[in-house]
Parts: C-alpha cells; sequence; structure tokens
C-alpha cells in the first residue's frame, strides 16, 4: 500500500511542499481514531513537517475533486488547493481554466 502512495502521490501533498514521498508519511484523511479506514482513498502523503502540523496546528485538509484535487484550510480560514502530480507514464491533463467566483462588470 505505501509504494502505491508513493508511487500516485509522488511528494508531499501539503501546498507548495516537493519533498519526496519517499521519504515522507502516511496520513489518515479522516483520522483513524475517530473510524477512518486505512485504505488508498482515505491515505495521502505529508512529509514529517506537515504531518506534524496536520496534527498540531489546526490545519484541516480535504478532498474536493475526484482527480486527487485536496484543499488546506489554514488556522485562520485561508484555504489553498493542491492539486496531485500526473500519475508516472500518463500524459498530464490538459490545464483547466481558471473558476472566477466574481461576476464581470456590464458595460
Amino acid at each position: 500500500m505505501r509504494l502505491h502512495l508513493q508511487l500516485r502521490d509522488q511528494i508531499c501533498r501539503s501546498a507548495g511542499c516537493t519533498r519526496s514521498a519517499a521519504r515522507s508519511e502516511a496520513d489518515h484523511t479522516i483520522e483513524w481514531r475517530n473510524g477512518g479506514e486505512t485504505s488508498l482513498e482515505n491515505l495521502l502523503i505529508l512529509c514529517t513537517s506537515h504531518h506534524h502540523l496536520r496534527h498540531g496546528d489546526r490545519w484541516t485538509y480535504g478532498k474536493e475533486d475526484e482527480d486527487g484535487t485536496i484543499v488546506w484550510t489554514t488556522p485562520t480560514g485561508r484555504r489553498v488547493s493542491n492539486r496531485p502530480p500526473p500519475l508516472p507514464g500518463r500524459p498530464p491533463d490538459p490545464p483547466r481554466r481558471p473558476h472566477f467566483v466574481d461576476v464581470p462588470p456590464s458595460f
């Protein structure tokens, strides 16, 4: 299971972190003590620093899309998304069009 996680995630899944999955830890999205399963769907790779940050400083994350995108929420409420790298041997997906929440001005 660990090898599958390393191949799937490749790097720490915290936004902006590039530490290798081979030097990182598996984390339960829904914590094991809260009934979270030890399964590929409920695990992702975090480096040691981000693993401790997630469990100690009120940082949270959740899976947002079927493509594996996760959204981190900081203790102040800021949300940062992180899309996984393409799987090895698979061509990258085309870039997504930006999604804007605001409405353009009417002229």
